[in-house]
């Protein structure tokens, strides 16, 4: 390609049900020199492979999403991924949230009624906060991005807490794909979290929203080790939301040492193999770029 902004870096996760390719899309100035510099080796430590050898093309075809849909219908809309990178770094383009630990989800709102949605489109059974997000926003109507967590008295996010429903969760919302049936994913990212902010009301409620901060991504990686979080998410500031669930140009740099993550993958592995025999075969869920 001669257009960098077409750019585009392949990434394999290997997982025991499924082989997922996702195609992460980079800024305009980012070439492949920056990208290694920035922390996008060839070989990430945790195992997946980045190939910044290939550039298939990017499509930036998005289908409206209809302000009238049942939201059933709305099911087939994913969240957008997140692509791991083993080190943090700064940049001009890029905006950094902390990232929390809980559950991801997307929120349809349609009217009085709420449903938060997982990645693999099953609703959560999180009713006393569903109803509380359909009556908070700010908004007739609305398709979020967000987290359910449950946090400390400093803020801090508790998983196991929200494991065991040990506390009741928030919901920190840190994106908008559609508002009042406005589809919003086309627009910059920054332009969508302006959006986004005044639907979050301003008394206290379990409906929160995630600020930034842009460049100093180094640094807020570095307060985030001091303080025990789970890690970072750095996001193309002007870079649409591609709800396939193969396209993204989000990143995440984890705190190697999260202390909530200590013995996760042997508390999990029991399960996560018992759902892997129980699964398709992995040519019906692979994921491939249009």
């Amino acid at each position: 390609m001669t257009d960098i902004r077409n750019r585009c870096y392949a990434h394999t996760a290997a997982k025991p049900w499924a082989s997922v390719t996702v195609r992460l899309t980079m800024p305009p100035g980012l070439t492949r020199k920056a990208a290694l510099a920035a922390g996008l080796r060839e070989r990430c430590t945790s195992g997946p492979r980045i190939r910044v050898d290939q550039f298939p093309p990017r499509c930036d075809r998005i289908e409206p999403m209809a302000a009238t849909t049942g939201l059933n219908d709305l099911f087939t809309v994913r969240p957008m991924p997140l692509v791991r990178i083993p080190e943090p770094f700064d940049h001009e383009q890029f905006i950094f949230e902390l990232k929390h630990d809980g559950f991801r989800a997307l929120a349809f709102i349609r009217g009085h009624h709420c449903q938060l949605v997982s990645r693999r489109g099953l609703v959560y059974k999180f009713p006393q906060l569903a109803e509380e997000l359909a009556h908070a926003v700010r908004a007739e109507e609305a398709t979020l991005d967000g987290e359910i967590v449950c946090l400390d008295a400093e803020g801090r996010s508790q998983f196991y807490s929200l494991l065991f429903r040990r506390e009741w969760p928030y919901f920190m919302v840190f994106d908008a794909l559609q508002i009042d049936g406005e589809d919003l994913r086309n627009r910059p990212l920054l332009e969508r979290k302006r959006r986004l902010k005044p639907l979050v009301p301003r008394v206290e409620t379990r409906f929160l929203y995630l600020d930034h901060v842009e460049r100093r991504g180094i640094e807020l990686f570095q307060a985030v080790c001091r303080e025990d979080l789970e890690g970072v998410v750095a996001k193309w500031k002007h870079g649409p939301y591609h709800s396939d669930g193969v396209t993204t140009s989000w990143l995440k740099i984890k705190n190697p040492a999260y202390s909530q993550a200590i013995g996760r993958a042997d508390a999990f592995e029991g399960r996560t193999s018992r759902q892997a025999s129980r699964r398709p075969a992995p040519s019906i869920l692979r994921l491939r770029c249009p």
